[in-house]
């Protein structure tokens, strides 16, 4: 049922990093629905509510993000895994692809912002027909 409403464990990781006070709740309710938040998303994860579980928790998110968003969705493909199965497939992944360090970040900061260029060029050119037209 839970799925079938979308409250996955990206669902709860969502809420818990932007929860926010509604008008006329108090800050103790705030703190009770981050808690439970992080309670489901932990309980989803697979792992225990323990400081070593919430380390792994916060770790592995943090280290998914820092990942270029090709390997991101390589390590999405593979489905549920440990940190330590994370780690290994990115650094096969890396090995296989040649990617040594963060240019492949680079790569894709500077193909995102190609894009960013050709969208503004395309805004410009649909302006100065509009103003010919005019």
């Amino acid at each position: 049922m839970q799925l079938r409403f979308r409250y996955t464990k990206g669902y709860y990781k969502k809420q818990f990093k932007t929860a926010r006070t509604r008008p006329g709740e108090s800050q103790k309710s705030l703190v009770d629905k981050i808690t439970m938040y992080l309670k489901r998303l932990v309980e989803l994860s697979g792992l225990e509510m323990t400081v070593e579980g919430l380390i792994e928790l916060f770790v592995k998110d943090s280290y998914f993000l820092s990942q270029s968003r090709e390997i991101q969705v390589f390590l999405r493909e593979a489905g549920k895994q440990s940190f330590n199965d994370m780690i290994k497939r990115c650094e096969n992944y890396r090995k296989a692809h040649g990617i040594h360090g963060d240019e492949q970040i680079v790569y894709d900061k500077k193909r995102l912002n190609r894009g960013k260029k050709e969208e503004k060029m395309y805004q410009t050119v649909t302006n100065s027909k509009i103003m010919s037209l005019i």
